[in-house]
């Protein structure tokens, strides 16, 4: 079922269709994470779907019906074996050229990845680069702000190392990110300083 799912996909398949596929196939998310090759097609597959709505400039309700979907897909592939599914979207990632599936998979990494995790300040640090640098400042940004600052303290000397090579749109955000923080997460003193280092720059 699985494997025909996943052929339905790969072709021209309607959008109606589309939702309706990936929930079939992360209902077989514990038999696909049995063969990892099958679970990175199915990864590549799915990020070339939000590839060609981001091209498009489909609507934002048009996005909505690939990324709600494939999120889930890929939450319920990461749940069934998230040592499987996170090295495969990191090389992703590291393939990837079109910003909104940068953005997603950014945003899945750092889902996927618990608080304290050894991995969690590498993803941060990526978090913090992609705003350093981003220009459009559109949904993907902000998506990716406020997945930042949910990590609260941890994500403060990320967006300090960022900070200096940002652009100015991207300082700004920044600030704003660090206000909330400080403001409205749990904040030691030494978290305090290293945001006012950044304020005062």
């Amino acid at each position: 079922m699985a494997v025909c799912a996943l052929a339905a996909l790969k072709s021209e398949a309607s959008p109606r269709l589309i939702p309706l596929l990936m929930d079939l196939l992360g209902a077989c998310a514990q038999t696909l994470v049995k063969d990892p090759p099958r679970v990175a097609e199915l990864v590549r597959v799915a990020l070339g779907k939000i590839a060609e709505v981001s091209a498009s400039g489909a609507s934002l309700h048009s996005a909505a019906g690939v990324l709600t979907p494939t999120q889930r897909l890929l939450k319920k592939l990461a749940e069934a074996a998230p040592a499987v599914v996170l090295p495969i979207l990191r090389e992703e990632r590291e393939k990837c050229t079109d910003q909104a599936v940068d953005a997603f998979l950014l945003r899945l990494m750092l889902d996927f990845c618990p608080a304290g995790d050894p991995l969690e300040p590498e993803f941060l640090q990526l978090c913090a680069n992609f705003l350093a640098r981003d220009t459009k400042e559109g949904r993907e940004s902000r998506a990716i702000g406020m997945a930042l600052a949910m990590r609260g303290e941890s994500a403060l000397a990320p967006i300090a190392a960022a900070f200096p090579e940002a652009t100015t749109g991207s300082q700004k955000y920044f600030l704003h990110l660090l206000d909330d923080i400080v403001r409205y997460r749990k904040v030691s003193p030494a978290g305090h300083e290293l945001a006012a280092g950044a304020l005062l720059r």
